[in-house]
């Protein structure tokens, strides 16, 4: 299936979206020019614009949920609509590729749940060989393409709420987070620094991904997104979240500050105020469903 995702964009459409929902004018004048720079703008308008969310997965009876087809992943993302990880990443990498990028995807295990994750690769960006990692389809923020040529650690880093860092063992590379503000049930904290997930750098063939993401979206309880309401993006590089009951904003101090929503009518006020492309019948789906079925009331 991800094979040919390099036609799922022309480069007429790619330039089209990145100029009228990104706002990012010139970008094969920009490519030609600082490859890393327009890779790290894409990265950021997007995160900036699109939110990473569950709503379609839980608009779905839990026996009828399945995969996003390519359609539907091509339609999600030229409208800014988002998605899971899935969605997120295959349009990001055909969208990188129409650009010209040298891009690829690979597994990843959040949480220490086995292939629960995709993530892209960018290889020969700046030298022949090296890698970076685009992160765009999860709850934390990474806002700039992260080189993997570091040998044990990489820096550590600091977007919105989020600091995190990579530490390489063996073939694996794992994320940790520092003092996570949205904690994960199961983890453990070594000195304040938690496990977030982990990777190699392997190429997995279509089958594999597909195989990995139909569970994700199949398998009741595979991950959190069945059981729970989720929705963020990062407005001027700041978080705005509904986590269930919870509205959540980030402060100018990188804090998330709640405030409790208190009945479906107030849940969806927030949804349509802070993410207004997901004002259609599949967000009504979802909230009904996710009421019935996950907030048991």
């Amino acid at each position: 299936m991800l094979t040919n995702q390099d036609s799922l964009l022309s480069f007429e459409e790619a330039n089209t979206y990145l100029l009228e929902m990104l706002g990012i004018q010139d970008p094969v004048m920009k490519f030609k020019d600082d490859k890393v720079s327009l890779l790290n703008e894409v990265i950021r308008a997007f995160q900036e614009k699109v939110p990473f969310h569950n709503i379609d997965l839980l608009a779905v009876k839990p026996e009828e949920r399945q995969r996003p087809t390519l359609s539907e992943i091509k339609q999600n993302g030229l409208t800014s609509r988002g998605g899971l990880c899935y969605q997120q990443h295959v349009f990001m990498s055909a969208l990188l590729q129409s650009l010209g990028y040298d891009v690829y995807i690979v597994v990843s295990s959040v949480n220490r749940k086995l292939n629960t994750h995709i993530i892209i690769i960018v290889r020969n960006l700046v030298n022949a060989g090296d890698q970076y990692l685009v992160e765009v389809g999860s709850g934390y923020p990474t806002f700039e393409a992260v080189p993997l040529n570091f040998k044990e650690e990489s820096p550590v880093y600091q977007y919105s709420f989020n600091t995190f860092k990579y530490v390489k063992n063996g073939d694996m590379i794992e994320r940790k987070h520092y003092h996570d503000t949205l904690k994960h049930a199961g983890v453990q904290a070594e000195g304040g620094w938690t496990h977030f997930c982990d990777f190699n750098l392997t190429p997995r063939s279509d089958d594999f991904i597909d195989q990995a993401m139909d569970r994700v979206y199949s398998v009741p309880q595979a991950t959190r997104f069945d059981q729970s309401l989720r929705i963020i993006r990062f407005p001027e590089g700041k978080a705005v979240a509904v986590i269930d009951s919870t509205l959540l904003i980030e402060d100018h101090n990188h804090k998330l500050q709640p405030t409790v929503l208190n009945n479906i009518t107030e849940i969806k006020a927030a949804i349509l105020k802070h993410f207004p492309q997901l004002e259609n019948d599949r967000t009504d789906a979802a909230l009904a469903i996710w009421q019935n079925t996950c907030h048991g009331s």
